[in-house]
């Protein structure tokens, strides 16, 4: 049975793609330090204009259309579905926990905090903030599939791009509804088009990141957008939780810009001596994701740390702690397998 995880592992290793792998270690480092920067200046903001709609576009980059067969859909949901909910909701409640042992709140104060985990999106805040990408993802991409089903791509376009006109058409849930959407809903339809995007271009951008001028014209587009930011010519936010968007058409190019831009970079950084790091990173962005902010408050009250320390911290830790339960998973395997030998019955 070990054998046969270790030449799974093996064949799943090598079907991972390397600039992929460092564009997500790019997002999650920008995600880490918008989350930890103090000050809400230009830098601030234009990393929150594409740190999250790439991780859509990417998420979208293999996603393959379901077939009308049962099995097939069974299997989606075993296997794309099912782990990601046992994740929201076991990370969830071990944050909440910690939480309760390390800041001490009263009893009623973290039975709420839970009633507020199976709500999710703008009801989570502090150590979970994070948590609505996971509940965002998982419908944008329930959406995306049922999308996948119409048969040209014209209209499985006309149909993303209308989702998410109308998912940026109001200034948020609460203020249309009167009550914030569960899960942060509402969100998914602009996640949709970034995922659609991502799934219909991949073919695309495989052929084409290597090109130089694409990566030129990219950071020469992405640069000009943020001068213009920075001396005030534009005044562009473009916050995805809390559903701030100032333009929707805005929203609807620019992250591709910066997305394109990122993935060209990641392409030429596979080349260098960072690879191995940024690598390693993008390959662990989900527990970095849901792990840094409550990793946050505890470095908060051991010192007053710089927003730097914060964020080297929020990606350091949690690659440790994964690393320390890959070892202790392996030791208790070959444990285990030793238990089979000595006493095979």
């Amino acid at each position: 049975m070990n054998i046969i995880q270790t030449k799974t592992q093996t064949r799943q290793s090598a079907k991972r793609i390397p600039w992929v792998d460092i564009a997500k270690a790019l997002g999650i480092i920008a995600v880490v330090i918008g989350h930890s920067y103090p000050v809400k200046d230009t830098f601030y903001q234009t990393i929150y204009w594409w740190h999250m709609p790439l991780f859509f576009i990417v998420g979208g980059f293999f996603v393959k259309p379901l077939t009308s067969d049962l099995l097939n859909l069974k299997m989606f949901i075993k296997h794309r579905i099912w782990p990601l909910l046992k994740i929201y909701f076991g990370s969830g409640l071990l944050i909440i926990s910690l939480n309760f042992l390390v800041e001490k709140p009263n009893v009623v104060y973290t039975l709420a905090y839970f009633g507020r985990l199976l709500y999710g999106g703008t009801e989570l805040n502090g150590d979970t903030s994070v948590f609505w990408f996971l509940t965002v993802y998982l419908i944008a991409l329930a959406l995306l599939q049922l999308i996948l089903y119409l048969p040209s791509r014209f209209s499985q376009f006309s149909v993303v791009i209308s989702l998410f006109l109308l998912g940026t058409s109001y200034p948020n849930a609460e203020a249309a509804l009167g009550f914030p959407m569960p899960w942060n809903a509402d969100v998914a339809l602009m996640a949709c088009f970034y995922m659609w995007v991502g799934q219909f271009g991949f073919q695309f951008i495989k052929q084409g990141i290597a090109a130089r001028w694409l990566l030129v014209l990219t950071l020469f587009a992405a640069s000009t957008l943020v001068i213009l930011q920075k001396y005030d010519i534009i005044n562009q936010l473009l916050y995805m939780k809390s559903h701030h968007i100032t333009n929707t058409w805005f929203a609807l190019v620019v992250p591709l810009i910066f997305a394109t831009a990122i993935l060209c970079l990641a392409y030429w950084l596979q080349f260098t001596p960072l690879h191995a790091v940024l690598t390693t990173i993008g390959q662990h962005t989900l527990p970095i994701m849901l792990g840094h902010k409550a990793l946050f408050s505890i470095l908060d009250k051991l010192d007053d740390p710089t927003w730097l320390v914060l964020s080297i911290g929020g990606i350091l830790v949690p690659l440790i702690a994964v690393q320390a339960a890959y070892l202790a998973q392996r030791y208790y395997a070959r444990y285990r397998e030793r238990l089979y030998w000595v006493n095979p019955s």
